[in-house]
């Protein structure tokens, strides 16, 4: 385990954009691990019920 990580900010507006349409996101970054990152159905329908996205 890592005792330091990048802290950077590192979700680009596209990024959102893609995550908040329900697709994956797949982040390589670490060199070592596949980290897929994914809103479920709950995480969408609280969106949408909060006229967050359409």
């Amino acid at each position: 385990m890592y005792s330091q990580y990048d802290d950077k900010p590192n979700i680009t507006k596209e990024l959102l954009v893609h995550l908040l349409q329900g697709d994956p996101v797949v982040d390589l970054s670490d060199g070592e691990y596949i980290h897929w990152l994914q809103l479920d159905s709950g995480a969408l329908k609280y969106l949408r019920s909060n006229n967050i996205i359409s």
